[in-house]
């Protein structure tokens, strides 16, 4: 994991900007890797988690289901090469800091290293 300021990478910053448009922070916490869980996607202590596929080809932005409030155990998303998923939300009522995980060979074509 390491945290990205947007001013210093446009590619990130556009990643973010077709995500979550209304994301205002001025960084990011890039993670390379294969899969995520997506925990956390119902109210619970005045937090919440959002996520999101984005191609990093087209533009193109899927949303992605998270975990119920009555699940046991979280869905996985998969990063494929090409592809970023997007976590952001709301922790303990303030936005919390977006995270982007990207597959190990994106994470260095884009510079997070």
């Amino acid at each position: 994991m390491k945290t990205v300021q947007l001013a210093s990478n446009s590619g990130l910053r556009e990643i973010v900007r077709k995500a979550f448009p209304s994301y205002r922070k001025r960084s990011v916490i890039v993670n390379a890797g294969e899969k995520v869980s997506l925990h956390g996607a119902h109210w619970s202590g005045g937090s919440r988690s959002y996520y999101s596929r984005v191609n990093l080809s087209t533009g193109e932005v899927l949303s992605l289901t998270g975990q119920a409030w009555n699940e046991m155990r979280a869905p996985e998303a998969t990063s494929m090469i090409g592809t970023a998923i997007v976590e952001t939300g709301i922790f303990c009522g303030k936005t919390a800091t977006m995270i982007l995980t990207l597959h190990p060979d994106d994470f260095s074509r884009l510079k997070c290293e």
